[in-house]
């Protein structure tokens, strides 16, 4: 049995930072990704401000940041707030892979199509089961989101309230603002959560909402028809859904 310092479950953003950051201590570490690749695979509206390309200490190449942009917060009634503090829209997918790259970089293994099934402290360690095989370590990092395999084979059952979540990517849109992304509060638009508009461009545009004790899909579908002057001839080219601890 393969032995580790660290082993990462999930490589998804919270995995491969804290793979890279253990891997910077020299500490001998192994990530695990279930996926084919390291991507984004959740619905994201891949808006960071300049602080988290900095703590993540990743530069804002023209291969990662896809435009720069300003923020606007919408009232319920549509008044707003214009916030010109630039942030970044960013290719999310090539963000994880820059960091998965630093990891290596430092040393640590990565291991995409390896699913961890079965996680136990034993013997005074943590032992890994996976679908390819069996390894041990002293900690065990369990990034592997809201329906957690690490946090369910050692007993934690504790969860925050699931917070579903649901985005499309759309097509030839009229984007109003493609400068902006947009936020739109409001219990009539997304009970217990918000809605957003973020752009690639004029034409492209991520539109997604968060929602608490609400259909996400039959508010996201109610928002689009909202902004038919923006997204009325738009169509979707991407679908994705995942809650949200």
């Amino acid at each position: 049995m393969k032995r580790y310092d660290v082993i990462v479950v999930g490589g998804g953003p919270a995995g491969v930072s804290a793979a890279k950051a253990s891997g910077k201590t020299g500490a001998k570490t192994l990530l695990l990704e279930k996926a084919p690749a390291i991507m984004a695979n959740k619905p994201c509206g891949q808006a960071v401000s300049q602080e988290t390309l900095q703590t993540a200490e990743v530069k804002p190449d023209p291969t990662i940041v896809l435009h720069r942009a300003y923020a606007i917060v919408y009232a319920p009634n549509l008044n707003y707030v214009k916030i010109d503090r630039i942030g970044f829209l960013i290719d999310k997918s090539r963000l994880l892979q820059y960091i998965a790259a630093q990891a290596a970089e430092y040393g640590v293994e990565i291991h995409v199509r390896e699913e961890a099934l079965d996680v136990k402290i034993e013997d005074g360690s943590v032992k890994v089961k996976t679908n390819r095989g069996e390894y041990e370590a002293n900690v065990v990092v369990g990034a592997d989101g809201y329906n957690s395999t690490v946090a369910r084979s050692l007993g934690v059952t504790e969860k925050s309230e699931p917070i579903p979540t649901l985005q499309y990517v759309m097509v030839n849109c009229s984007i109003r603002y493609p400068d902006a992304v947009r936020f739109f509060l409001g219990n009539n638009v997304a009970p217990g959560g918000y809605a957003w508009i973020f752009p690639q461009n004029e034409k492209i545009a991520e539109v997604g909402i968060g929602v608490r004790g609400a259909p996400a899909k039959e508010y996201l579908d109610a928002f689009v028809k909202r902004f038919s002057d923006e997204l009325g001839k738009a169509q979707i080219i991407d679908y994705r859904g995942a809650p949200v601890p």
